[in-house]
Parts: C-alpha cells; sequence; structure tokens
C-alpha cells in the first residue's frame, strides 16, 4: 500500500479515514493536518450511474447533519465531479429499515444527472417498494396533468458507502424554496403535512400533545436535545420556509382552517374569497392523482403546501408515494381502492359534499380530459413503467443480492419483476373502477339546504314562518305599538 503526505485521489477521504480512528481522537477533524491516503480503488462498472458517498457511517443518524465527502461517476466508474457536503438519515418509520434514505447537502449546488442545480437532495432508499418506481410515476403523472403542476424528479443510481455497494437509489429533488421557486421577500412560504384538516381551536390542544408525542415515542430516543427541541417546537404546523425564527407564518393555519371549518357554505363558495386561499385546479390535479394512485396516506400528510407570494393562493406539492398503486403499508396489498377524504382532508370533503364551483363535475372531467389525451390510460401508465423497468432492470439482481428480497417483512413474497406486473395489472383494473365512480359522484345531487325556520316572539303574532324583508316591514308598521324603535 502507497502513502502520500500530498493531497490527491485518495481511497479514503479525510472524514472515512478519520472512521478508522478511535471515538476519542476524532477531534483531531477540526485540526488542520496533512492525513495519510492511498491509492485509489478503481470503481466498479453499473449500469446506472454511481454515487459515492465517505462518512463515518456509524455515526450517522436522522437527527444531525455529518461531514461527508461525495463523488459521483458515470456507469463506466469515470469521476464527474467531488464535493465536501454533509448528510444524515431521512424519514420517520422507513428511519428504522436496514437500507436507510439519506439527505444531502452539498457545500456548492450541483445539476446531478441532468437535473437543476440544487445544493438539497434526497437519495431514497425505496426499500419497501420493490420496483422503486411509485414515487416517481406519480410524480411524473401529477407533472403531466399540468404544465403548472410541480412535483420533484427522479433519476436512478447506485450508492456505495465507504465504498460499500448499498444498491439502487433514487435521486430526487428536494422539496424546497429552489424547487418552488419562492422568497421570503415576496411572501413566500412552505409548509410540509401542516395540520390543515382538524379546526382551529383544536390546534393548540394536539401542539402540546405532539410534544408529548416525541418526548415519548422511542423513534425520537436517539434524536439529540437540540434536535428534539427543534421537532417539539416547529414541526406540528412544519413550517419549512422561510425558517421560522426569522418569519413566523403558524398564524396561517389558523386562518386557512378557520375558513375550512367556520366558514358558511355561502363564504366557502365565494370565487373571491375561496381563491384568496387556494387554488382549484391546482386542488382537482391533486385530489385526482390522490385517486389515481389509491396513496391513502397523500390525503392528509403526504403532501407540501406552499404560497409563492404573500398575496397568492396556496398550492400542493404531492410527496411519499410508496404507499400507493395498490400497495400500503401493512406489509399487504391495499384493501383500499378509492381514497376517502371525509376523514383525513376536510378541504377536499367539503369541496365534494358542497359541490361549489361544480366541483365533482370538473373532477370528473379532468379525468375525461387526460384519457383522451391518453394521460390516464393504462397503455400510457404501463409504457411508463416499463421505460423504468428498462432503466433499473440490469441493476436489480445486485441490488436484490445487497438486500434479499424475502428478507424485508413487507410484501415477503414478492421480488422486483412479479411486484411491477402486480403493479401493471393493478393499474388496468383501477382505472374504469376510478371512473365509474367519479361519473357517479358527478351524477350525485347537491341537496338543497333548507333556510332554518324563525322562531319569533310572541310581538309578531302573523308572522309565524316569513323572510327578513318582511320582518323588517312588519316591524317599521308596527313599531310605535310595539316599543320597537
Amino acid at each position: 500500500m502507497r502513502f502520500d503526505f500530498l493531497k490527491g485521489k485518495n481511497c479514503f477521504s479525510p472524514t472515512a479515514r478519520l472512521s478508522l480512528l478511535p471515538k476519542a481522537m476524532r477531534f483531531l477533524s477540526a485540526v488542520p493536518l496533512v492525513l495519510f491516503s492511498c491509492s485509489e480503488k478503481e470503481a466498479p462498472k453499473s449500469s446506472l450511474p454511481q454515487i459515492h458517498i465517505s462518512c463515518i457511517d456509524e455515526d450517522l443518524n436522522p437527527s444531525d447533519y455529518l461531514i461527508a465527502d461525495f463523488e459521483w461517476k458515470d456507469s463506466l466508474g469515470n469521476t464527474q465531479w467531488e464535493e465536501k457536503g454533509r448528510i444524515r438519515t431521512r424519514g420517520n418509520r422507513s428511519a428504522g429499515y436496514d437500507k436507510h434514505s439519506y439527505a444531502i447537502k452539498l457545500s456548492a449546488a450541483q445539476d446531478l444527472l441532468h437535473l437543476p442545480a440544487s445544493k438539497k437532495w434526497k437519495l431514497n432508499a425505496e426499500y419497501i417498494d420493490k420496483t422503486f418506481m411509485r414515487n416517481k410515476v406519480s410524480y411524473d403523472l401529477f407533472r403531466q396533468f399540468s404544465p403548472e403542476n410541480i412535483a420533484p424528479q427522479i433519476r436512478y443510481c447506485v450508492v456505495y458507502i465507504n465504498h460499500s455497494y448499498d444498491g439502487i437509489y433514487a435521486l430526487t429533488e428536494s422539496v424546497d424554496a429552489n424547487l418552488l421557486q419562492l422568497h421570503k421577500e415576496k411572501g413566500g412560504v412552505l409548509f410540509k403535512e401542516p395540520p390543515v384538516s382538524h379546526p382551529p381551536n383544536e390546534h393548540e390542544k394536539r401542539f402540546e400533545n405532539f410534544k408529548g408525542y416525541i418526548e415519548r415515542s422511542i423513534r425520537y430516543k436517539d434524536y439529540s436535545i437540540k434536535s428534539k427541541y427543534k421537532l417539539q417546537d416547529e414541526c406540528y404546523f412544519n413550517q419549512r420556509f422561510p425558517e421560522i425564527k426569522e418569519l413566523d407564518y403558524t398564524d396561517e393555519i389558523y386562518t386557512l382552517t378557520d375558513f375550512i371549518f367556520n366558514n358558511s357554505d355561502a363564504q366557502f363558495s365565494d370565487p373571491k374569497r375561496f381563491n384568496a386561499y387556494f387554488d382549484l385546479e391546482n386542488l382537482i390535479d391533486w385530489h385526482l392523482l390522490i385517486l389515481v394512485t389509491a396513496n391513502g396516506d397523500g390525503t392528509y400528510k403526504n403532501f407540501y403546501m406552499s404560497r409563492k407570494k404573500s398575496n397568492s393562493p396556496y398550492l400542493f406539492t404531492p410527496w411519499d408515494y410508496d404507499h400507493s398503486f395498490g400497495r400500503d403499508g401493512d406489509g399487504e396489498p391495499s384493501t383500499v381502492s378509492l381514497v376517502p377524504v371525509k376523514k383525513n382532508m376536510a378541504l377536499l370533503h367539503r369541496l365534494m359534499e358542497t359541490n361549489a364551483f361544480g366541483y365533482r363535475q370538473k373532477l370528473y372531467k379532468k379525468f375525461k380530459d387526460l384519457k383522451e389525451a391518453g394521460v390516464l390510460t393504462d397503455v400510457h401508465i404501463h409504457t411508463m413503467i416499463d421505460a423504468n423497468v428498462q432503466r433499473l432492470k440490469a441493476e436489480v439482481n445486485a441490488n436484490e443480492k445487497r438486500w434479499p428480497p424475502n428478507k424485508v417483512h413487507y410484501f415477503k413474497n414478492a421480488n422486483f419483476h412479479s411486484e411491477v406486473q402486480k403493479m401493471k395489472n393493478w393499474v388496468t383494473n383501477h382505472l374504469p373502477e376510478l371512473e365509474a365512480y367519479l361519473k357517479e359522484q358527478s351524477e350525485r345531487p347537491t341537496p338543497t339546504k333548507q333556510a332554518p325556520k324563525l322562531i319569533l316572539p310572541n310581538i309578531f303574532p302573523e308572522l309565524i314562518e316569513t323572510s327578513a324583508v318582511e320582518i323588517i316591514n312588519w316591524v317599521q308598521t308596527h313599531a310605535d305599538s310595539t316599543n320597537l324603535r
């Protein structure tokens, strides 16, 4: 083995070499010393681009970012760029899976795999989705619904952690101010999974309960004290941009939920009032994506909500669709094909029930328009699936060798090829069922709400039930005799 004292191509980055030292000696990372290095091992070839990460992997956690070195290589093993940055594991329940997902922050923006340049990226393991593509197909569909829709783009790659092969990953754009083009000077704001399906008078109590949950839950036992406090203080309303300590927009959630829950049907259905809060076309597309994919989690937690300017409406962006297209989170095929919105998304439920703006008819029409355009057909979605299969199939065996499908407690008897076929079969069966449901909903009559009967005091003997105009006329006529003035 050759050792250098000069900076150059190293088979171990400074942080990776540091992991070889006892923990007690890691303070040396802050000292500007020249470190030993060895000649770089030749990168293996693969069918997908590669990202090599060097870090102290035993210290990786979902709480705090660690320093890491990143090296991007093409499928032939040729280095494209090298960058220093930070990394942490990510996810809630998925943070406990054997194959971790990662959030990374680079020191400089990079346009990875021809995606728009950004400092922030997600490396999603897609551990329980053995097709690796439920997120990708969902996001791609949402963008196809309308050129105005924004959803993260995904490119496939393979990941190496400290030179150890870690399998197929989905390099995913981060849903942040960069992707959504938000500027705090203009009043731009971004929330992740805000509690918009709970009335405003519940927020205070639910906030306190949430703090207690963070303190007690085993899920957060390894979080640092600083990170746990940050979760407790910020993650109920979950404002992601701008930093809440700079500009606190949590009162917006009270305003929105007051509009959703406490306004009359007439106020809720007033276009000027509604459009000040939400974009109807965006809601239709988002609702339709939830229905097309049957993502039950998509109604209440798997979304971002953002506003570009202080006087513009909020828009919804989908996120985390691995429990979709016939699979959910309990390790079995989904028993729900038509996702209800009554319990988990009050805004969509109220639109469906009041039929404000002809919402049910617009939802059905958008489905039919997309079907006629060739987007919402099983042929088109199968083509999307097949394109991903072509991209992934040469790497699947290596990934399944690293992560044997039968070792995963989710869908234990499934593998890449069987799950792809089940996904395609589900799409073929689901779309006609969904179309029939939307047609039925569009034809469902909207109940006419009866005006409440007026219960009048005895001074109105002739007026048991009448209009406000008649009452006013009666009062003006009888004011002197009834002492009403």
